[in-house]
């Protein structure tokens, strides 16, 4: 029995050696899996040296030609926005705080382009995925304020209102539905990058309206002769269960 024990200790000790060596061999992010307290991708002895909160999710947004279309106020105000469930910790970046999208070992910055074409196509548009897969996408803000005034122009411009499910009057006005749209649509690309938003359709994508989903990208109008004006409809909730994946 105590020439056993040896063998067992000795085999112990070896073993011990080889998985040492093989966290050594290995890239950190095949490992080092189990300190993500808050599940955001990033290991929390990377949450310490970049100086975030590793009890809230922490999401690295690198903004990319911002410059000529102003964003809305406070545009990502449908993710970071205290009375919803995602407690996500949004940090815009641009292109030189991460040449790479790096932003450490285990997780890149998502891409975020707000493109400035005016031609006539789709208002935006991601890759499904998560930030660990360096995942991109665009939002096309001129081709949002030219649906809106559009439809607005169909009947008086300066009575044009934006509606929640409910029936409550979200944004009032062309300005305000455009900052709306443009905020419900940068929500949308970026939830898609964080594998929470799927088309419906695989080869096509769209998605149908649902209640309780901000990120429908659904958005639609009634021009209503009774009323004299054009009404926008817009959900704006999402369901308490829709948390966002990081990693």
């Amino acid at each position: 029995m105590k020439k056993r024990n040896n063998i067992t200790a000795k085999i112990c000790l070896f073993m011990l050696l080889l998985a040492f060596l093989a966290m050594i061999a290995l890239p950190f992010q095949a490992w080092a899996t189990d300190d993500d307290f808050d599940n955001d991708g990033i290991l929390d002895i990377h949450e310490a040296v970049l100086g975030t909160d590793k009890n809230k999710a922490d999401l690295f947004i690198r903004l990319l030609n911002p410059e000529d279309a102003p964003l809305p106020d406070n545009p990502f105000e449908f993710i970071t926005k205290e009375t919803e469930i995602f407690n996500i910790n949004v940090h815009v970046i641009n292109f030189e705080d991460a040449p790479g999208q790096v932003i450490s070992p285990t997780q890149y910055a998502v891409d975020l382009t707000w493109d400035q074409r005016t031609t006539d196509g789709e208002l935006g548009y991601s890759m499904v995925g998560v930030p660990a897969q360096k995942v991109s996408g665009r939002v096309y803000p001129y081709r949002i304020k030219e649906d809106v005034i559009n439809a607005c122009y169909k009947l008086n411009p300066d009575d044009c209102v934006c509606m929640d499910s409910d029936g409550a009057i979200l944004a009032d006005g062309i300005d305000e539905i455009v900052a709306f749209y443009q905020k419900n649509v940068l929500a949308h690309e970026i939830f898609h990058m964080l594998d929470r938003v799927r088309p419906v359709n695989k080869k096509v994508d769209y998605h149908y309206a649902q209640n309780d989903y901000i990120m429908d990208h659904h958005m639609t109008y009634k021009v209503s002769k009774k009323e004299g004006r054009v009404i926008w409809y817009i959900t704006d909730k999402w369901a308490p269960a829709d948390v966002p994946r990081f990693k």
